[in-house]
């Protein structure tokens, strides 16, 4: 079972990944490598906490 704290650190994570992404899209473009590049990386941080959710299920 995943603990509180790190659910809030991935958390945490994610808004920082959100925000840098969005922030590069406006500038180079949505369809820029390093939009990509962190898209794919918010990705895997999603994911991840979404393991943590479904293991605290269980």
């Amino acid at each position: 079972m995943a603990s509180a704290n790190s659910q809030y650190r991935i958390s945490s994570e994610i808004e920082k990944t959100r925000l840098k992404m969005v922030k590069v899209a406006n500038q180079e473009g949505f369809t820029s490598k390093e939009a990509i590049k962190i898209s794919r990386d918010l990705d895997k941080l999603l994911n991840y906490y979404q393991e943590l959710q479904d293991s605290n299920k269980e």
